[in-house]
């Protein structure tokens, strides 16, 4: 049976499991914590960063000295990986959202009328026939009319 607690004495478990556990002649052995259920070890057990007590007990005999867990850094950073500068992945836009929001946009836009396009300047000087003209200087679009009138 293995328990884990909040303390190095006393207290009661924060998580129990039992397990079928192959001994070596030795007395070695390994397991999975949490592996013998579909929910594994609840990271709610960790929660805090404090510190963890793993007590053992085989064949219903009395807990060996409890050890202090100790994990790798990342470890324990994975739990924040659902987690982006604070906010739950919940808070942020997803793809699907995105187009939704863009065809509503794209139906707002299509159903307003287009005004006509009217520069405020045109071009303005003389060329030549069949040959790309060099436009000496702009004038206001209202000038060029007044201007047509007078050639």
């Amino acid at each position: 049976m293995f328990r884990i607690y909040a303390t190095e004495e006393g207290g009661e478990p924060l998580w129990t499991e039992t397990q079928q556990v192959s001994v070596a002649a030795d007395g070695a052995y390994s397991v999975l914590l949490g592996g013998a259920t579909l929910a594994g070890l609840p990271q709610t057990v960790f929660a805090g960063g404090a510190a963890r007590w793993l007590g053992v007990s085989v064949e219903r005999g009395d807990e060996q000295e409890r050890v202090l867990l100790s994990s790798v850094p990342y470890a324990m950073k994975s739990a924040d990986s659902e987690i982006a500068g604070g906010h739950q992945a919940a808070d942020f836009v997803t793809q699907a959202q995105l187009a939704g929001l863009a065809q509503k946009v794209n139906k707002v836009e299509q159903s307003a009328a287009t005004p006509a396009f009217q520069p405020e300047l045109a071009p303005s000087g003389s060329g030549t026939a069949n040959t790309v003209p060099l436009w000496n200087q702009l004038v206001n679009a209202g000038e060029l009319d007044r201007h047509a009138g007078e050639r």
